[in-house]
């Protein structure tokens, strides 16, 4: 998929042998993709991420983080899902991030948006029977538009 992103200028999506979803890669991730990731390393101990994402949203005050959903994964790495809607708040999340590192409670940080391969497993999951009504009335609007 990375090649697809790289090299197409619309994207086809077929699952399950039919048409699923067309448009550009940033089209599809908007469209399909639950929005960015923010990766936070944090030590490895028993309630470490809680305390860190609670940390965080009590630093956060401009934007509710607390409605966002986060996962610690492996143990040291804590995950947080945030909307597209969020990125007009990046500068002072990563600023908080930025002086909780100052003080040695993370590690590094970094924001990522979703790859096409998150995208075409969202939708394998529609055609699978596995989604919403949301969801399919999207796909949908993406083949007939």
């Amino acid at each position: 998929m990375d090649e697809a992103e790289a090299l197409s200028d619309q994207i086809l999506i077929l699952a399950n042998g039919k048409l699923s979803a067309a448009g550009t890669p940033l089209f599809l991730k908007h469209r399909f993709a639950k929005g960015y990731t923010l990766s936070v390393q944090i030590e490895e101990r028993p309630g470490e991420g809680d305390r860190v994402f609670s940390a965080l949203c009590d630093a956060c005050t401009e934007w509710d983080l607390a409605q966002a959903e986060h996962s610690v994964d492996r143990g040291t790495t804590l995950q947080i899902l945030l909307p597209f809607a969020a990125q007009t708040h990046f500068p002072h999340i990563l600023a908080a991030l930025q002086a909780m590192k100052a003080a040695s409670s993370v590690g590094d940080f970094g924001i990522s948006t979703a790859t096409l391969d998150e995208v075409f497993i969202e939708i394998a999951g529609h055609e699978s029977g596995d989604t919403t009504a949301e969801l399919a009335d999207a796909i949908e609007e993406t083949i007939h538009r």
